[in-house]
């Protein structure tokens, strides 16, 4: 059963933007570049204005959660359809209906350039907490935008069941996305990228 877009995720998809951003989706060792000028520190700011009001995120229920598998094959070849389709039925299954689903992002192609798999999970010491376990998204610019406007999307799902904090998994393929994970408040705990509520 597809999940109604809570009020949260309503307000960020109406264009409400998070201040700030990750350093880079690069996973490369590169040396520093130089400061930009005032100039084009004002042009890349309107260029990344300018992408993030291109995306959009929208629900992937059910056989159209398949259309992600592309992606996924960015970072993990090896996974099948088959093995997909499992993964979301076992996690659709452990957080009960109406508390798991997978979220896509889309440029203004309608391309899936990112993508999460999140559930709601209690956990001893926070209470409610919102787990991403499949977060990823590219861009062929190596712009850190994609990645920017998911991590909102995590946010407002989290605001909109209530959650005490959101957690994210990342594999080892991904140290980029981590290093803009945690550019944006989030820490490593447990094998996750956590932050409170509060903070998130």
């Amino acid at each position: 059963m597809r999940r109604p877009v809570g009020s949260a995720l309503r307000r960020w998809l109406a264009g409400a933007t998070h201040e700030g951003g990750p350093a880079t989706l690069d996973t490369d060792a590169r040396q520093p570049s130089p400061p930009l000028t005032q100039a084009e520190g004002g042009a890349a700011a309107r260029w990344r204005d300018k992408m993030a009001s291109s995306l959009h995120t929208m629900a992937l229920p059910g056989e159209a959660a398949l259309e992600a598998l592309p992606l996924l094959h960015v970072t993990w070849p090896n996974v099948t359809a088959d093995s997909w389709r499992e993964y979301l039925r076992f996690v659709g299954a452990r957080a009960g209906e109406g508390s798991a689903g997978v979220i896509a992002l889309r440029d203004t192609a309608d391309y899936i350039c990112g993508v999460m798999v999140y559930e709601v999970e209690r956990d001893l010491l926070e209470g409610r907490v919102l787990t991403v376990s499949v977060f990823t998204a590219v861009d062929l610019a190596n712009s850190p935008v994609p990645a920017c406007k998911l991590l909102d999307a995590a946010r407002a799902t989290a605001d909109d069941f209530g959650c005490a904090g959101l957690q994210i998994r990342l594999y080892d393929g991904q140290p980029g996305l981590a290093t803009q994970v945690r550019d944006h408040g989030f820490v490593d705990r447990a094998g996750y990228l956590w932050a409170s509520a509060r903070n998130a």
